[in-house]
């Protein structure tokens, strides 16, 4: 009887200690690093997606909302301001909705949008006229580009002008898992990154494809495509000039960080990550001519990549130069540049959780779930973040004692 005692007595300590050095890795894991701090007033947006600025403007942030609408704010006077309202046209169900804009720096009065419409299910880029008052003109719309999909989901959706003065566009591969999908992919722009001159419209449509483009004179491959291989490059962002890094949100498996130079196939839906699909894509495993991820998570550490961009600004000088991503379901992370391989271990040491989706019970956006959706460097190189959940956010210092009584907070938190 005195060995059994001593066998539970024994057992449950164990278990305790496990189960404590978990709480206090988790908790140290998840404590806040950085503060997401409110610059929309008290104003929170419905289902915001995207986030940008007026060229010339830094201080006057657009915010583009899933369900249809368009709102401006100068961070002085956070008032929303409508430019667009297309709720009755958009489709918003699932992943669809109206996704982005970008307006052109040079010809200020024109905006690119990227929406998503139903019966038959399709996804649309358009040029808008600018009115005086900033509001958008949707009598004006000139379709550039337009594609039926098979369903729903994998829309991708970012839009932004390059600073060679081109607009690139993500536009995601539509759901369309199957076997013939790789012959379906090749040809057209679903699953890609592309870059066109809208500035100079050829005959036949309303922008013209750059000589420079990587498969401007390959037949197999539309000429618009800098970047394909992809499965939903939902975000992404300049490294430089030519130079991409994509977010790409995984299937069964794994999430990816990649860096493109123009011209790879990054392998979906041959590979995975750094895996090969199962064999209805790819029986013999062949990756020739594909190119591998900068970095592949495994879904024990991240469940759909966001992001992301890289940190050049003064606040928070311990990310210079590091790269600020999310998990649309965990929060705000960072890696370093050089960061390559597998990420499989949520306290990888190069992997540094800096804001947890969870809300805090203090702070800045105290009682706020974050649900993040999209980065923005600003022209002050500081990094704003939108929520879907509603919030629009700086990235700003934390004290340590902050952040030590946000590890204590996480401790007793369990959702």
């Amino acid at each position: 009887m005195g060995g059994l005692v001593k066998f539970l007595k024994y057992t449950f300590v164990t278990l305790f200690t496990l189960i404590l050095v978990f709480a206090l890795a988790r908790a140290w894991w998840l404590r806040p690093k950085v503060w997401l701090e409110p610059i929309s007033g008290g104003h929170a947006y419905d289902s915001p997606v995207d986030l940008t600025t007026f060229p010339g403007e830094p201080d006057k942030m657009i915010v583009t909302q899933k369900y249809g609408k368009i709102f401006w704010f100068d961070k002085s006077d956070p008032t929303p301001n409508l430019m667009l309202d297309i709720s009755e046209r958009v489709y918003a169900g699932g992943e669809e909705g109206l996704l982005s804009i970008a307006i052109d720096p040079e010809n200020t009065n024109t905006a690119y949008i990227y929406y998503c419409l139903e019966k038959p299910f399709r996804n649309r880029l358009s040029r808008v006229k600018i009115r005086e008052d900033r509001t958008l003109d949707i009598e004006t719309e000139e379709i550039l580009i337009t594609f039926e999909k098979p369903k729903t989901g994998h829309n991708a959706g970012d839009l932004q002008f390059g600073p060679d003065g081109y607009l690139w566009a993500s536009f995601g591969e539509a759901g369309m898992y199957s076997k013939r999908m790789v012959e379906r992919l090749e040809s057209s722009v679903l699953g890609t990154i592309i870059r066109i001159d809208v500035r100079n419209p050829s005959a036949d449509k309303g922008y013209s494809i750059p000589a420079d483009n990587p498969k401007f004179d390959d037949p197999k491959v539309r000429p618009e495509v800098y970047a394909r291989g992809f499965r939903n490059p939902w975000r992404w962002n300049f490294i430089d000039d030519k130079t991409l890094l994509v977010g790409d949100v995984g299937r069964n498996d794994w999430e990816e960080l990649n860096i493109s130079k123009g011209g790879e196939h990054f392998g979906w839906p041959i590979m995975e990550g750094f895996d090969c699909v199962p064999p209805e894509n790819n029986v013999d495993c062949n990756k020739k001519g594909l190119t591998e991820p900068m970095i592949s998570f495994s879904h024990d550490v991240l469940r759909s990549v966001i992001g992301g961009v890289i940190y050049r600004g003064e606040k928070l000088p311990w990310l210079k130069g590091k790269v600020i991503f999310a998990d649309y379901l965990r929060g705000v992370m960072a890696v370093p540049l050089e960061k390559r391989g597998i990420v499989t271990k949520k306290w990888d040491s190069d992997l540094t959780f800096l804001h947890p989706k969870l809300p805090m019970k203090f702070g800045p956006n105290k009682g706020r779930t974050i649900l993040p959706v999209d980065f923005f460097l600003g022209a002050d190189n500081e990094v704003y973040i939108t929520a879907i959940s509603g919030g629009v956010y700086q990235m700003s210092p934390i004290s340590f004692w902050q952040s030590i009584r946000g590890f204590l907070y996480m401790l007793t938190s369990f959702r």
